[in-house]
């Protein structure tokens, strides 16, 4: 293995550097940041570089990105909870209201990202936050919610199927035989 080093650089705290003039093997390479006393600070490891990607420190993990940040701090990632409340399919923009922190967050996405959500869904999903824009980087879960005027009580419905089975017995039972059949059915969903 080749191994290069840059000396005499100094990278201050919350600092960044450029080094330009310099190229990185496109294929199993190791990076370290070592201090003046020869301790390794920070290691990355790569097998295959992307081509027109940036291996970017997000948050504490290395992830390949396209959005490069030059003479600029990395971006940084996050998950989010919370409710699809607009999909713009146009703009490719969702929009989604967090459980978490009850703020409003609009998030690019692409086409194919897009046509797997729905509205009236709830998404469990990675964005990386890069120059003001949130992106989506990956959903993690998606699932169906129902607004509280659709849902109906399990207990209503025990006191319904209730009335239903004592008319019954008191002889109606043709008049309500169809609708104690529908209402065992519509229970069953939330039985389940």
């Amino acid at each position: 293995s080749k191994e290069n080093s840059l000396k005499d650089l100094t990278i201050q705290p919350n600092q960044y550097l450029i080094i330009k003039d310099y190229s990185l093997p496109n294929s199993n390479a190791i990076i370290n940041l070592i201090d003046p006393s020869n301790k390794t600070i920070s290691s990355v490891e790569y097998e295959k570089a992307l081509e027109g990607k940036s291996y970017s420190l997000v948050n504490k993990d290395f992830l390949w990105t396209e959005y490069l940040t030059p003479e600029k701090a990395n971006p940084k990632s996050s998950n989010i909870r919370g409710k699809i409340t607009n999909l713009d399919t146009t703009n490719q923009i969702i929009t989604i209201n967090s459980l978490q922190d009850q703020e409003t967050y609009k998030v690019l996405a692409t086409q194919e990202q897009i046509t797997k959500l729905a509205l009236k869904k709830y998404i469990e999903a990675k964005i990386l936050q890069y120059e003001n824009k949130n992106i989506l980087l990956e959903i993690n879960k998606i699932e169906e919610y129902e607004s509280s005027e659709n849902k109906k009580s399990p207990n209503i419905i025990f006191i319904t199927i209730t009335t239903l089975i004592i008319l019954s017995l008191l002889g109606l039972g043709l008049i309500f035989q169809n609708q104690i059949k529908n209402v065992m059915i519509e229970a069953s969903k939330y039985f389940k």
